[in-house]
């Protein structure tokens, strides 16, 4: 299934977020069906849970993340790779000059064959993507040397951070993301960022119905703004006639919690990348049907890009992002 982005600019993925901890800020995984890669984050309080939600996945990539305060950015990072993930992190708790984490971020590979010099490449990739990015001032003693590996090793390790950057924006991790919209994003931000008018169903609404996360205003954003993750979550919940929802949003990228009701029609009119997301949906094992109504619930969270899209997603109606609200 390949649920969510409908903008076709957009890369298209299942991303399917686990709350390894019942916490929808606290321990989280992603995969990927379609990929090997896993993606894990929590706070830097709960780094022994995140380990214990990694199991056997010792050999990995991390990201330690904290807010600093630097002249041209607001986060500093250490990347790191190991192939004791317990061990290692309990070392860096250990060590003051790492007393700025809050967050950490984990990328590893289900693959059995993914082993030391692998995760040495992906150390490299993913310093070389944030130093490219600008998004974070990097802590390091010596910049990681390139591994000696083979073309075909080199693709398949590109192809892996790929997939887990998707995991990593699930996350609200934005680090390998362009420090600024395009033009385009940015005129669109302008516009959302006015006050709301008109039919909820409109013809301007219709017409962002298919746009990325930056179709949503982001709080804050300004001219040369620093995005990197993680950002300040807001909990939101939607009530429209009969549905209600509830959804955590991270810097434009919304989860859609279990529990949460899905309307079983929805208007023909509807952008057909949603439709087609929703009829993948009710074809799954992650909604069940609630008897005698027009609803079904959602058993597992789900990602999609925007609150645009999460609102029509869960309403099947041409609904506004501003119906969600902050949870009480």
């Amino acid at each position: 299934m390949s649920f969510f982005l409908t903008n076709p600019s957009a890369v298209h993925t299942t991303c399917i977020v686990e709350h390894l901890d019942g916490d929808p800020l606290g321990v989280r995984m992603v995969t990927n069906p379609g990929s090997s890669a896993v993606v894990l984050a929590a706070p830097w309080p709960r780094r022994d849970a995140l380990v214990a939600g990694a199991g056997s996945l010792r050999i990995a990539a991390y990201i330690l993340a904290g807010s600093v305060e630097l002249e041209g950015t607001s986060w500093a990072i250490y990347n790191g790779e190991t192939i004791n993930l317990g061990q290692r992190l309990g070392c860096h708790a250990r060590d003051p000059s790492k007393a700025f984490v809050s967050s950490v971020f984990v990328l590893t590979s289900r693959d059995p064959l993914f082993g030391k010099g692998h995760v040495v490449g992906l150390q490299w990739l993913i310093d070389a993507r944030i130093e490219r990015t600008g998004r974070a001032h990097i802590l390091r003693g010596a910049r990681p040397s390139r591994p000696d590996l083979d073309a075909a090793t080199w693709t398949r390790l590109e192809r892996l951070l790929d997939d887990a950057r998707h995991g990593l924006v699930a996350l609200g991790c934005r680090l390998f993301e362009p420090i600024r919209p395009e033009a385009t994003e940015l005129r669109e931000i302008e516009r959302l960022a006015g006050p709301v008018g008109g039919d909820p169903t409109s013809g301007r609404d219709k017409e962002a119905a298919g746009s990325s996360a930056f179709t949503e205003r982001m709080t804050g954003l300004h001219e040369g703004a620093t995005l990197a993750g993680p950002i300040e979550p807001r909990r939101l919940y939607l009530v429209h006639r009969d549905v209600w929802a509830h959804a955590v949003a991270i810097d434009g990228n919304v989860t859609i919690r279990a529990g949460s009701e899905i309307r079983r029609s929805g208007y023909a009119t509807m952008p057909q990348g949603i439709q087609l997301d929703r009829e993948r949906l009710f074809a799954s094992d992650i909604v069940v049907e609630i008897p005698n109504t027009d609803r079904w619930r959602l058993t597992r969270d789900i990602n999609v890009s925007s609150l645009s899209s999460a609102a029509k997603f869960v309403t099947g109606s041409h609904v506004h992002a501003a119906s969600w609200k902050p949870m009480p």
